[in-house]
């Protein structure tokens, strides 16, 4: 697999640790901080971690979470973490994971490094698990991680969830996320373009609330024609708002008052008719 581009998703996984098994997943909903280096697990790997180590308390209140991978075929970073970590001469609050047969790095475009050097890639995680940011650094020392940090921290700033849409939308299996998508217009005056078995519900404008709390149709003849439009689909709903109105008695017969939510807000209508 080729390098990821910024905004494509991070392919999941689950892997051993020096926290246990840990799985992609657990993480989303935060931000992360991805470190990984193809080479062996050597003095200038373990400065990087050590680095990490030293920052670990700021890039907690920044809720970054920090996930190095060791790519290290020999998975050398345990011996280190048991001789060092394990003796309480490091608090290590993250875990490392351990991909020693490269799957993980493979997957993020990371293969395993033919020469024992090689850069470290630093990828910035959104909450959904998209790649926002990545950085490729000779060595990730306290430089390169402040500078890191501060990219973050403008991007973070800035940064929206994704928007709903249908390719992310819920299951239909949740009951409080079923849509029913209907279609509607706007009708202004005359209704001749309207087309019936096109649209579920229409709405008539240009009706005048009075002061006294009745409205005047602007024209009968249209709304008529907009009513009669159920003559080609029965189904479809003729919308008007208003309050008590005088409309007459054959055209109250198809248009039942309902009552509903306030309409037009700045009149603070509270009625509709609706056939």
């Amino acid at each position: 697999m080729g390098p990821l581009k910024i905004g494509s998703k991070i392919p999941s996984f689950t892997a051993s640790s020096t926290q246990g098994l840990i799985n992609l997943d657990n993480y989303k909903g935060k931000w992360i901080l991805l470190v990984c280096n193809p080479t062996d697990f050597n003095t200038s790997r373990k400065n990087e971690i050590i680095t990490l180590l030293k920052h670990a308390p700021n890039l907690k209140n920044l809720e970054l979470e920090i996930l190095p991978i060791c790519m290290d075929p020999s998975a050398a970073h345990l011996n280190w973490f048991y001789a060092t970590v394990n003796l309480d001469r490091y608090d290590m609050p993250f875990p490392i994971v351990d991909d020693r047969e490269g799957k993980i790095g493979k997957s993020i475009g990371i293969p395993a490094a033919v020469m024992r050097q090689a850069n470290t890639e630093v990828f910035l995680i959104s909450p959904e698990q998209t790649l926002v940011q990545q950085f490729s650094v000779p060595v990730l020392n306290s430089v390169s991680l402040q500078n890191i940090i501060s990219t973050f921290e403008g991007l973070k700033n800035s940064y929206r969830p994704e928007i709903q849409s249908f390719e992310n939308a819920p299951s239909g299996t949740n009951p409080y996320c079923q849509v029913q998508h209907i279609v509607g217009e706007y009708v202004l005056g005359n209704p001749n373009n309207v087309d019936a078995n096109l649209l579920d519900f229409a709405i008539y404008a240009f009706a005048l609330i009075n002061p006294n709390g009745t409205f005047t149709v602007y024209s009968t003849r249209y709304l008529e024609e907009l009513v009669n439009l159920k003559s080609e689909n029965p189904n479809i709903k003729i919308i008007m708002p208003s309050v008590v109105g005088v409309l007459t008695a054959s055209l109250m017969q198809h248009l039942p008052l309902l009552p509903v939510m306030p309409l037009l807000g700045k009149h603070n209508v509270g009625l509709m008719t609706m056939a």
